[in-house]
């Protein structure tokens, strides 16, 4: 029988940023990861293991709602679903190169579509990953230390 796992989901902050950090009992100065992900469970659970590596996790379930945020702040990083509806990743990745905002952009996806890898890199995203996440690979992709 496998191990049930319990999540305290009061601790998952999703509102914009920078009111998350208190919920984490971060600094200001823990770096802000954006998640864009239109499937709640997904980014509450990125918002799990972004928090776990002593990073500020702001979710966004719209590649549009995220654009709007970055009026008020940029993120050091953002985990972007590459099939969002909408806006798909690849667009936002490409919005983000016409604004001139330079972030870490890890675009994350549970189905790869053939040469959207190549796109998304030639497009400006830092790296490609398949969900499910590993803490230890998202911790690379990010590069920040493994806590």
């Amino acid at each position: 029988m496998a191990a049930e796992v319990f999540v305290d989901w009061s601790l998952v902050q999703l509102d914009p940023w920078p009111s998350s950090a208190h919920v984490y009992g971060m600094s200001e100065l823990s770096p802000a990861i954006a998640i864009v992900d239109d499937d709640e469970l997904v980014r509450r659970a990125l918002s799990r293991l972004v928090a776990s590596l002593s990073c500020q996790p702001i979710a966004f379930s719209s590649a549009e709602a995220f654009l709007l945020s970055l009026d008020d702040a940029v993120p050091q990083g953002a985990l972007i679903d590459l099939h969002l509806p909408g806006m798909t990743g690849l667009e936002l990745l490409q919005e983000l190169g016409r604004r001139g905002i330079v972030m870490k952009t890890i675009v994350i996806t549970g189905s790869e579509a053939e040469g959207a890898r190549e796109r998304c890199l030639q497009s400006g995203a830092t790296a490609f990953l398949n969900k499910p996440l590993s803490r230890d690979v998202l911790a690379g992709a990010l590069d920040v230390s493994d806590q």
